[in-house]
């Protein structure tokens, strides 16, 4: 098998890839507490599109956002930088979830929130920075933040609102 012919063989297993049974309830549950939801990932657009729009959860986010766009790769800080600006937030009113380790790190290094999707059971890589919150399905996560007390708002007690910041430009390389 020759190099062109291993990459359409992992691509396309890429593309049968679907998403775990708690996430479309876990979304779900998310959206419907108050929180604003987004995609960020090293891959594209469209292999978001084609993981949520199945499931009928497309609708829940508000942005679905790829390295395309944003100044780096993952876990680079000016990433998730690029996610809160588009979202017109600070790093520190967002929350990453991830199954990587090395995503949390990264989200970590950006002043986010971090929930760790432990799917295998393993311990926690103690060369990353710790997960704020560790849980075995998305759907644990609206319970744990409620118990912790965390709003579903930004500091003024609202939804903060879509967009770009006004005022403000983008963070580096944008």
């Amino acid at each position: 098998m020759g190099l062109d012919d291993a990459v359409e063989h992992v691509m396309a297993g890429m593309a049968g890839l679907g998403l775990h049974p708690d996430v479309a309830t876990g979304v779900k549950a998310l959206k419907e507490g108050g929180y604003r939801l987004i995609t960020s990932g090293n891959g594209s657009v469209q292999v978001a599109e084609e993981l949520l729009a199945p499931t009928g959860i497309r609708a829940y986010f508000d942005y679905l956002l790829s390295v395309d766009n944003a100044p780096a790769w993952k876990p680079a800080p000016s990433s998730y930088e690029y996610a809160a600006w588009i979202c017109g937030v600070t790093p520190q009113q967002m929350l990453l979830v991830a199954v990587h380790s090395w995503d949390i790190h990264g989200a970590s290094v950006a002043g986010l929130g971090k929930a760790w999707l432990n799917r295998f059971g393993g311990p926690y890589p103690g060369y990353f920075a710790a997960p704020d919150h560790t849980l075995t399905t998305l759907t644990g996560l609206l319970p744990a933040l409620k118990s912790k007390k965390e709003p579903a708002t930004g500091r003024n007690g609202r939804l903060p609102q879509l967009g770009r910041p006004g005022g403000t430009t983008a963070p580096a390389g944008q």
